[in-house]
């Protein structure tokens, strides 16, 4: 999100606008009536949906509640912050076919997907088709969902070898195997042109955009034998420590200095650690044993109710970019139980991405009065009010304005580790023409949960100055400018913007101050 101006929120706004009306029907004809032939299977931690045998759907979820329960062991994280998840099966690559993602307007040659969207995240998956391949991408998404959980936000080096390292993960009986090869990433590695580990350690979510198909791959498979290294290397100490590693908060340091204490282990460390993988002829493994019979023991099954499978494919089609054909099973729903807030949500999510604010609000407004409403919720009626104060020339005292601070503030109350949350108070903070004692409480709170978020110390730069505290915004600026990649020159400009704004005497000039805490 970019915090800078009214006409920059408008751009941000743009980019809900996705999916069409094409298919539809055919969408519809295709699960019209299907609700009577599938079936749902509840485990203590996912809901399986499936039109596939109940066999299918027992062997699908004792896979993923062993994944969950090896995941949960070895990379501890807070059970109350793990969100939700939906598997959805197919009997075929057919049936799935009218809720995939498409590419160039046709659906995309997949077998499976996970759609991971806080409170909705649901994966599809085509029985008939589930090679091994499309296993490793599953597991790879669900490593990413699980993470979504930790204390600390990972450098994406480390989540995108911890997702390698695991999305190989085996079942045999009672035991789980944990860092096989997945694929020929060795053989790749071996032929490929390395990057440094300096330049691996060094991208982040706006560098490494995944344009470069070769780069891409370099990227995933240093990454992956890193952390295979980190792991397996030292017995049970590599996953002993790194679990202390991902429980404690990150430091404004990054994540280096972290893993030295930790770890201890260097960059030059890690040099000689992917050395030493690009000549490895064989890999240490982890074979974890697992009560599989007291897990199946746990499942319940029932056919299920239509609208929870209106529910599961709305959710599916929405996270496909295809909105507007999500839109009639959320208000089916809606219709079907009034008293539930997903319906109320997954419609007014549709109505923002085909925008319709009024609308969405309208609905957001029914759905945080429920008894289930969602942190995100709250988080997107707080969006919407943002918007229209930002899009349309309104006082600082509007209520819009009001309503945004109040809602994501109850989205937090709920979900006290939601990023955009913080980000987006960090954008009101900018934009306000004067400094909000609520806001600046929760931004110091946003610095210790995401030290290393550039939106945050923007706004807290905002919210300084504009409180007659231009040490403490030059402060903040210092530290947004030390998070920003050397060539990342967008983040530059937006910094230098908001520096000029505020304090334009300042310039560039001289050795940055210490960043506030």
């Amino acid at each position: 999100m970019d915090p800078m101006t009214r006409a920059g929120w408008a751009a941000c706004w743009k980019t809900w606008a996705r999916g069409g009306l094409a298919a539809l029907a055919s969408v519809v004809a295709a699960t019209m009536g299907a609700a009577e032939e599938w079936v749902r299977i509840k485990t203590p931690h996912f809901t399986v949906i499936s039109e596939a045998s109940e066999a299918k759907a027992r062997e699908w979820a004792t896979q993923f509640e062993l994944f969950r329960h090896t995941i949960a062991r070895v990379l501890p994280v807070n059970p109350a912050l793990v969100d939700p998840v939906t598997l959805v099966l197919f009997r075929s690559e057919r049936s799935l076919r009218p809720f995939k993602p498409t590419e160039d307007g046709k659906p995309a040659q997949v077998a499976g997907f996970f759609v991971r969207l806080p409170t909705r995240n649901t994966i599809a998956l085509a029985v008939e088709g589930a090679r091994a391949d499309v296993r490793r991408v599953i597991f790879h998404e669900a490593v990413h969902w699980h993470l979504g959980a930790a204390a600390r936000t990972l450098p994406r080096w480390m989540e995108e070898g911890l997702a390698e390292v695991f999305s190989s993960f085996g079942v045999a009986g009672n035991d789980v195997e944990l860092g096989a090869l997945p694929g020929d990433h060795l053989r790749h590695l071996r032929n490929a042109k390395p990057m440094s580990v300096p330049e691996l350690l060094a991208v982040d979510a706006v560098r490494f955009s995944g344009k470069h198909h070769e780069l891409a791959q370099v990227f995933y498979f240093q990454s992956w034998a890193l952390m295979h290294s980190l792991l397996f290397d030292s017995g049970d100490a590599g996953l002993a420590n790194f679990g202390k590693f991902l429980a404690e908060p990150a430091s404004e340091e990054g994540a280096a200095p972290d893993l030295a204490r930790h770890l201890q282990i260097t960059v030059g460390d890690l040099e000689r650690r992917l050395d030493g993988y690009l000549q490895a002829k064989r890999l240490n493994l982890r074979r974890l044993t697992i009560d599989r019979t007291a897990i199946e023991g746990t499942f319940t099954v029932e056919p299920a109710e239509a609208a929870e499978v209106d529910l599961a494919l709305g959710n599916l089609l929405l996270g496909a970019a295809r909105g507007a054909e999500a839109e009639p099973y959320f208000h089916r729903v809606r219709r079907a139980r009034p008293a539930d807030a997903r319906g109320y949500e997954g419609a007014a999510a549709c109505a923002v991405a085909n925008h319709r604010p009024e609308e969405a609000r309208a609905l957001l407004d029914a759905a945080v009065t429920l008894p289930n409403a969602t942190f995100l919720g709250f988080f997107t009626l707080a969006q919407v009010h943002a918007q229209r104060a930002a899009t349309v020339q309104l006082p600082s005292e509007d209520s819009h304005f009001s309503a945004a601070i109040t809602h994501v503030q109850q989205a937090l109350q709920r979900h006290p580790r939601y990023l955009p949350a913080y980000e987006l108070l960090a954008a009101l903070a900018t934009l306000l023409p004067q400094a909000n004692p609520i806001l600046g409480a929760w931004l110091q709170e946003g610095r210790l949960q995401f030290p290393q978020s550039r939106e945050i110390r923007m706004g807290s730069a905002a919210h300084a100055f504009k409180s007659g505290d231009p040490g403490q915004g030059r402060s903040h600026l210092a530290a947004a400018r030390r998070l920003i990649s050397p060539d990342n020159e967008q983040a530059r400009r937006e910094i230098e913007s908001l520096a000029m704004q505020f304090d334009p005497s300042a310039g560039r000039v001289g050795k940055p101050p210490a960043a506030a805490p």
